[in-house]
């Protein structure tokens, strides 16, 4: 009975967090919502997580929590039947009982049957270790939810990583059978010629010595032959089995994503409380609103993101509304609205904090900047420059710290947690119209298509979505600015760095005399890595890396090889940070073009290939004709690269690429807020069939890389760009000159 109780207990711990979760949701929801029938639907499902509660607390033995619950309900149910608007006052009210309730929770301590059931309080957001016990809602095929411990979860990665390297493994055999394949047909010739030596000593051998090197001859010359046939075979399918594997595992890791997803809303909703807890210890009024249906991340990084937003749901209250009557002097609304946002495109999520508050005070930023000596004069500051300044370390503009603000801890935590998910932070605000912050993540950071770089005879791995191009670098290629050498890309100066460097290993002593750079972006921060040599492009499951590597900032984690070992893999952002340390603050700078909007003289293009060598022969034959360009490794990420690029003249694009092909790009495009954007295909596939496929989807021409004529290609490209760039300029873009 004790056992059964036991879990009884567990499953209530369980239920009365979501019911609490999803009452403060529904009733944040309907406080904000401007029309009747939104405020009544919220209410409602409010008091039927109200009701559920008590009713599951009376059933355990838990008094306290099931008389909170009533009266909470009560007190809704009055004022529902009533039609009373929901006032800030009320909004408090109510914020706050949820708080006496979830104290009730943390705080029941009871004998039900024989056993102390402890504290099952579901955890608050302040609270921000999330216990391993947590499990992760799964919708099942008939849509009803069940729960699957994230232990699990875990253990199908590890097992879908095992896969992978038994796929690289296969990769590894395969090579290695073609190459047998090939040495044996490599022994055909000489087998030749040794039979015909043979039959020339037949006279000067004995019968007896002749017949038994003539039988060891065919013996070996068959024995030869059906290896070769056998290899032949095993040649011809192991490219067969690669392919199945790969989609087999493509597969798994696709629906092992899903299952580790969570959506964002219901994490959303737990900062309510946070922020009208901070509002009253602030005698400030403030309505929350959420925004995130349909947006889910992985629950690892989403666990991640939990300090962070703790930070900037606070800091919009404490440092961005008013109080109400400088709110009413303003012309505002006594009550604050803070807004949490977030959409997922791709393999990206944005997640938003916004407020309708004061903004940030630039001067009074500036003041304390000069008087820490982190500027040396005043001079008018961009937001990026601002927000470098907000996260910088102990940074407060408070004069005295008490329980809310002043102690210059926050954005720092939040900007370096950021990173560490190769992420990026930004900052938008207005002075009196309030202040945005903008966190960009990737959805998962345990897979993804990634380069592997060799540094001497050490190897590392980057994920694709950092890398921009590679380029190839001579000395005299080479600028300096300050002493510091940088490279001209788009006539920008970027900061060159060695990964060698970076990692105080060796490089290789007889590197080429161009050697590879890759072009790395974080944010608006762009850095050109050199680097000895590009083994190739692979797939990556990162995984941990062993406790010897705790504490190594610079790697993400690692990814297992066909061998066995494990490759580590580098955070692009720590590497920004690193090179900003060894070279100085003008390393992985952002560049000019970055810093400003200039007027376009150029017409802009975006690259779309899976195959990276694909990229970078077409980047350079296209920036060699004055074009400026964008690269994307498939249709998801395009879009991704479509809605940063301030214009985009004209699309290039593969057909057959993973997550999203060709004919899906060409058909997202027709469908965005770009739709007239031309798209010319550059494909391998040259079927009648797939080209009109195409143009249907909408491409504007198709070419075969069978019949690719450089000169023509050009003349396409600038004919369908000029048109771009006349139209946008047409409809007031501000798109002006004439294309290369």
């Amino acid at each position: 009975m004790v056992g059964d109780m036991r879990e009884v207990l567990e499953v209530f711990a369980e239920e009365a967090a979501d019911l609490v979760r999803i009452a403060e949701g529904a009733f944040a929801r309907a406080s904000v919502a401007e029309d009747t029938e939104a405020v009544t639907r919220g209410l409602l499902e409010v008091l039927r997580s109200l009701h559920t509660l008590k009713g599951a607390a009376a059933s355990v033995g838990f008094g306290s929590v099931k008389e909170t619950a009533h009266a909470l309900e009560e007190r809704l149910r009055g004022f529902f039947d009533a039609g009373a608007r929901i006032t800030p006052e009320v909004v408090t009210e109510v914020f706050s009982a949820f708080e006496v309730l979830r104290s009730n929770l943390r705080g029941s301590n009871h004998v039900a049957g024989g056993q102390e059931a402890h504290s099952i309080a579901p955890a608050a957001p302040g609270d921000l270790a999330v216990s391993g016990r947590d499990e992760v809602p799964v919708r099942s095929a008939g849509g009803d939810l069940f729960r699957v411990r994230p232990q699990r979860v875990d253990a199908l990665h590890a097992m879908v990583g095992d896969l992978v390297m038994t796929r690289l493994q296969l990769d590894a055999l395969a090579t290695r059978i073609a190459e047998v394949r090939g040495r044996l047909d490599e022994t055909e010739e000489p087998l030749r010629r040794l039979r015909a030596q043979l039959r020339g000593l037949r006279r000067k051998l004995p019968s007896s010595a002749w017949e038994s090197l003539s039988s060891a001859t065919q013996a070996l010359a068959k024995a030869v032959g059906h290896a070769a046939s056998e290899t032949f075979l095993l040649n011809r399918e192991a490219p067969m089995l690669k392919t199945q594997t790969a989609a087999v595992i493509t597969s798994l890791e696709e629906g092992l994503r899903d299952l580790r997803l969570m959506p964002i809303e219901p994490f959303f909703e737990e900062f309510a409380a946070v922020a009208h807890k901070a509002a009253r210890e602030c005698g400030k009024d403030v309505l929350v609103e959420v925004r995130a249906e349909g947006a889910e991340i992985d629950r690892a990084v989403l666990n991640r993101l939990r300090e962070p937003f703790l930070h900037l749901v606070r800091n919009a209250v404490v440092h961005g509304i008013e109080p109400p009557d400088r709110r009413l002097e303003a012309g505002k609304r006594p009550a604050g609205k803070v807004i949490l946002e977030a959409r997922c495109t791709g393999s990206r999520a944005t997640l938003r904090v916004a407020d309708d508050g004061g903004g940030v005070d630039v001067d009074a930023v500036q003041r304390r900047a000069l008087a820490l000596g982190l500027l040396d004069r005043r001079r008018e500051l961009s937001d990026e420059d601002l927000l470098d300044l907000l996260a910088y370390p102990g940074f407060s503009t408070y004069e005295r710290a008490d329980a809310m603000a002043g102690r210059g801890i926050g954005l720092d935590v939040v900007a370096a947690t950021v990173r560490s998910l190769s992420g990026h932070l930004a900052l938008d605000t207005l002075l009196g119209g309030g202040t945005i912050f903008t966190v960009d993540v990737p959805i998962t950071t345990q897979a993804g298509a990634g380069l592997v770089v060799r540094v001497g005879s050490y190897s590392f791995g980057m994920l694709l979505h950092h890398i921009e191009r590679i380029v190839r670098v001579g000395d005299d290629d080479f600028r300096f600015i300050e002493g510091r050498p940088v490279v001209l890309l788009e006539k920008d100066p970027v900061a060159v760095v060695t990964l060698a460097g970076l990692l105080s290993v060796e490089g290789d002593r007889e590197a080429l005399p161009r050697r590879p750079g890759i072009v790395m972006r974080s944010g608006r921060r762009r850095l050109v890595l050199l680097v000895d040599e590009l083994p190739g492009e692979q797939s990556m499951v990162i995984r941990p890396l062993p406790p010897a590597f705790e504490g190594a900032k610079l790697f993400l984690g690692g990814a297992i090889q066909g061998d066995g070992s494990i490759l580590p893999v580098l955070q692009a952002p720590v590497l920004f940070d690193a090179a900003t340390a060894l070279h100085g603050s003008k390393a992985a700078s952002v560049s000019p073009s970055a810093r400003s909007a200039p007027r376009r003289e150029r017409a802009s293009v975006l690259v779309v290939d899976d195959s990276l060598t694909i990229r970078t022969l077409v980047r350079s034959i296209l920036e060699a004709a004055g074009y400026s360009v964008t690269v994307a490794f498939d249709g998801v990420s395009a879009l991704d690269e479509l809605r940063r690029m301030p214009a985009c003249d004209l699309i290039i694009t593969d057909l057959q690429m993973p997550r999203m092909d060709g004919y899906g790009l060409c058909a997202a495009v027709r469908a965005s807020d770009r739709p007239h954007t031309p798209i010319v295909v550059v494909t391998s596939v040259g079927q009648r069939e797939e080209k009109q496929r195409a143009l249907n989807a909408g491409a504007d021409a198709y070419i075969v890389k069978n019949d690719f004529e450089q000169g023509r290609f050009l003349g396409l490209v600038a004919k369908l760009s000029a048109a771009s760039m006349g139209s946008a300029s047409r409809a007031g873009e501000g798109a002006r000159g004439a294309p290369p």
